[in-house]
């Protein structure tokens, strides 16, 4: 989970993934698509394509 160490997305949405990802009784697939949205939410290109 490395990518939640650089979020740079709103606080709020960060502290809302984080407490997903840490819960036992979610899915994988769901936290995996959630690491996924962090990994690609990190890159500039993504979040401000020009």
């Amino acid at each position: 989970m490395t990518a939640l160490a650089r979020i740079k997305i709103d606080s709020e949405i960060g502290a809302i993934i984080e407490t997903i990802l840490a819960r036992t009784d979610v899915d994988a697939k769901i936290k995996e698509g959630f690491q996924e949205f962090l990994y690609y939410s990190n890159f500039r290109d993504w979040r401000n394509p020009d």
